[in-house]
């Protein structure tokens, strides 16, 4: 008797990897919603303002889970999974990272200058 091998294969996800794509879309999903919202107002709404510090902390979180997945990644010698989504959690991570620290400059700036005036 012969037996085939099956044909159904389980992918192992890393869900490291994928929490921190999650929160790299979340946290660029962040900014955007703040910019328009400020956008939309005559002036710039509360709102806006939380949505930086929050999209730093969801970059920051993106960040981390992306090096542990990583490190699960080389740890489980690639049978875990989700380098690339890992790599693009980063990146994507990496760019809200950028933007959240340029948003949190205009804001200072605007505020000091709507002091000033």
């Amino acid at each position: 008797m012969h037996s085939e091998p099956s044909s159904r294969v389980i992918a192992v996800r890393n869900r490291k990897a994928v929490f921190a794509l999650a929160c790299a879309v979340g946290a660029l999903a962040l900014l955007i919603a703040g910019a328009a919202a400020a956008n939309q107002a005559d002036h710039i709404p509360v709102y806006s303002y939380a949505a930086v510090p929050a999209a730093f902390v969801a970059a920051m979180a993106a960040v981390s889970l992306a090096r542990r997945a990583h490190f699960d990644f080389q740890r489980s010698l690639g049978r875990l999974g989700g380098n690339g989504l890992a790599t693009a959690g980063k990146s994507l991570a990496v760019l809200a990272l950028l933007l959240s620290l340029t948003a949190a400059l205009a804001i200072g700036v605007y505020l000091v200058l709507k002091l000033a005036a």
